[in-house]
């Protein structure tokens, strides 16, 4: 998982050049790609996306950004899926997501500006001719109450894969 400079996922921040200092009122784009891979059957979901302020993936506090593949409906400031193309170096799009973060989610507790925030993913590859798995065959259209009890605690599934960005430090100006 890698942090793209601007909606246009055609320039990285390098992990050499860590921490990634970003701006409250700037969003944060977030690229996943299945590295290696040549496939045209075989999709990448994002299962869970979540932030921490520490680098282990199950510290609190916590803030669940995808949920069951979806963004989470109970954040104000919901997370923005981009659609992939094939275009340049993107040969499969199914083997790549990209969403956007929009940085004022952290913005409500003020203790959290000028401190480092990391971004887990939990994340399956499918199978795109049977998508058996439930986190395969997600429809997000509806997200209002349909999702409740079905939420599984984080990276139980062993088909689950887990990525982690960071850290990034979000400044108030």
């Amino acid at each position: 998982m890698r942090v793209a400079l601007d909606d246009s996922y055609s320039v990285f921040h390098r992990v050499e050049d860590d921490p990634f200092t970003n701006y409250l009122q700037q969003p944060l784009y977030f690229e996943v790609e299945l590295m290696g891979s040549n496939n045209p059957k075989v999709s990448l979901e994002l299962a869970y996306c979540w932030a921490t302020l520490e680098e282990d993936k199950m510290s609190l506090p916590r803030w669940d950004l995808i949920v069951n593949g979806c963004a989470n409906s109970r954040d104000p400031h919901p997370v923005i899926f981009h659609s992939v193309l094939p275009k340049g170096r993107v040969h499969y799009p199914s083997n790549v997501k990209r969403f956007e973060v929009p940085m004022f989610a952290f913005a409500e507790d003020k203790d959290n500006l000028n401190r480092q925030v990391f971004v887990h993913c939990d994340v399956v590859i499918c199978d795109v001719r049977n998508p058996v798995d439930a986190a395969c065959n997600v429809q997000c259209s509806d997200q209002d109450n349909t999702m409740k009890g079905q939420k599984r605690a984080i990276s139980d599934d062993p088909g689950f894969k887990h990525v982690t960005s960071g850290p990034i430090i979000i400044m108030s100006s």
